[in-house]
């Protein structure tokens, strides 16, 4: 990976291609870290819940399992910045296409119709654009701050 200094009038130039270099990288793999973080594409994640409650007009609680996503290693790095003040991160990405395939649960209500089930699901979603923002902190060990 390319180092990128803060304070570089270039910074987010070097950033935004040294995470999409990355993303690349993980796309195809990296077997030092394989082991522990898996493949980037397919992604494979055991399970995501969510839920909302509310006395509105919308009720949902789902969880979906065995979840694989497809078309991360296509994504495109528009931006990355980061902030002087916090470090915290701004990311702009760009999926052409995204598939995400797995097991879904499901109970809950959209206005008066009930919506309850569990079976196999699939979605696709093309030209997809993401916001990211990451909030993190600086922390010291063995004489270096990171």
């Amino acid at each position: 990976m390319q180092t990128c200094r803060i304070n570089d009038p270039e910074f987010v130039k070097c950033s935004t291609s040294s995470i999409q270099k990355l993303m690349i990288q993980l796309g195809k793999g990296i077997p030092e870290v394989a082991e522990v973080i898996g493949t980037f594409d397919p992604l494979k994640v055991k399970e995501i819940q969510f839920a909302q409650d509310n006395q509105g007009a919308v009720q949902l609680h789902a969880n979906l399992t065995e979840m694989v996503a497809t078309g991360l290693s296509s994504m495109i790095i528009k931006e990355s910045k980061v902030s002087k003040k916090d470090y915290s991160w701004e990311t702009k990405v760009f999926i052409p296409k995204l598939r995400l395939e797995g097991q879904y649960k499901m109970s809950g209500k959209i206005l008066l119709i009930p919506l309850n089930g569990a079976a196999h699901m699939f979605i696709e979603i093309e030209n997809l654009n993401l916001l990211m923002r990451t909030k993190t902190r600086l922390y010291e060990k063995g004489g270096f701050t990171f």
